[in-house]
């Protein structure tokens, strides 16, 4: 899949800025030296930021962000790195754990690129207002939700443009698709209530 997506973004006319991969698509045994070890491996093969959802050994769900273009620990621009925990509907969410203040600002500040304050979700995440509420405090233009995929589109797709209307910005949701399932996985985009 990685070959195939760096033949698109290399046949692509268009400048690309950022590429996502959905919930659990890749699996993690030791997340936390092999999610950032695969994705900026991934970034920097395509030469794009990334986004990868990961399924963990350990029952997290998470997502990984790294900036291949950008310095380390350079305060005046884009952001390099992101993670970010799934709070609900996993066997562990984040938290079951007890992090320090470093690892939270990962989770909860919004990755900058270019001027735009990003923030991730994963998947049921979105569903709670004061998981939102806290995102939209620190900063959100765009919110991506990663999802694994064959989900009610109807109810997706109602909470993706309420969300959308009330941080009056942009949300976009990526999901996998399990072939085996006869619901059909999509990529929905609102922006301010308008779909995409």
């Amino acid at each position: 899949v990685y070959g195939q997506v760096g033949s698109i973004l290399d046949e692509c006319n268009e400048k690309i800025n950022l590429v996502v991969f959905p919930e659990g698509f890749e699996y993690l045994e030791d997340p936390i030296n092999d999610g950032w070890a695969i994705t900026r491996e991934i970034a920097e093969a395509l030469y794009v930021p990334v986004i990868i959802g990961a399924s963990t050994a350990e029952g997290t769900e998470e997502a990984y962000y790294f900036n291949p273009n950008v310095k380390e620990n350079d305060p005046s621009g884009d952001t390099q790195m992101k993670v970010y925990i799934k709070h609900s509907t996993s066997s562990r969410v984040y938290f079951d754990y007890e992090f320090d203040q470093e690892t939270a600002d990962l989770v909860y500040k919004p990755l900058i690129l270019n001027g735009q304050r990003i923030q991730i979700c994963i998947c049921h995440d979105m569903f709670y207002p004061l998981l939102m509420e806290r995102l939209d405090r620190e900063g959100m233009d765009i919110l991506i939700n990663l999802t694994g995929g064959n989900v009610k589109m109807s109810k997706w797709a109602t909470l993706l443009r309420g969300r959308s209307i009330e941080m009056d910005g942009s949300v976009i949701c990526t999901m996998g698709n399990r072939t085996s399932m006869k619901q059909q996985s999509d990529r929905i985009i609102y922006d301010k209530g308008d779909q995409l």
